[in-house]
């Protein structure tokens, strides 16, 4: 029964995804000061232009979304926060150069987005701090797709300008509920993070909360 949920949850979130982007085409191209501009701008103003995941504001439409999704299929309104930094950025960046930076954050970026849902909402925070939003997981489900990412940035060689970087990331998972909306799953992730990286880096810690 509740993979049935989960997979209605699913073609539902989906669907409002698409719709959302629409619906955010429609109003950019309302402002009067930019009826003239393309609505594909609509999309740029949402998304962090050098890695396509969405910026702050978009993430957070996306999420209202998912969070309303739970409430119309009645499937509870818990929301995972999966908080990603990459380990000692300041050093490639210091290394091979902003260039070379940049690409790695793209590459870590098409490595989570393939490796989670697609429905899944895939945010940049920072500099190299990058956030998902999941819903209608469990913890152990978002726990273990955390580790498969974690562990596939590991392995994977990263090549750009002849040169092959090696990178890791220090993950944090963190939950809320539907009704404290997203704030306290990014405070508990932000949280396990920190815990992540005073452990060692290069692992995934939970917050207890979601555990």
């Amino acid at each position: 029964m509740s993979r049935k949920i989960n997979e209605k949850l699913a073609d539902k979130l989906r669907q409002r995804i698409v719709e959302l982007e629409i619906e955010l085409k429609k109003s950019y191209l309302e402002n009067s000061r930019l009826r003239e501009n393309n609505a594909e701008l609509s999309i740029k103003a949402y998304s962090d232009p050098l890695t396509g995941a969405w910026n702050r504001e978009g993430w957070a439409r996306h999420l209202s979304l998912m969070f309303e999704m739970s409430r119309e299929l009645g499937v509870g309104g818990q929301i995972f926060a999966v908080m990603i930094d990459l380990d000692h950025f300041k050093k490639i960046n210091d290394t091979y150069g902003h260039h070379t930076g940049d690409h790695v954050l793209i590459k870590v970026v098409e490595i989570i987005k393939a490796n989670m849902r697609d429905y899944d909402v895939v945010g940049r925070f920072g500099g190299e701090e990058f956030i998902v939003a999941m819903l209608g997981a469990s913890a152990d489900d978002v726990a273990n797709k955390a580790e498969a990412v974690r562990q596939i940035i590991e392995s994977t060689k990263i090549q750009h300008n002849n040169k092959t970087i090696k990178v890791t990331v220090s993950i944090g998972v963190g939950t809320a509920i539907e009704d404290s909306f997203a704030d306290p799953a990014i405070i508990a992730a932000d949280i396990a993070l920190y815990q992540a990286k005073q452990s060692g880096r290069n692992q995934v810690s939970v917050y207890p909360d979601a555990a």
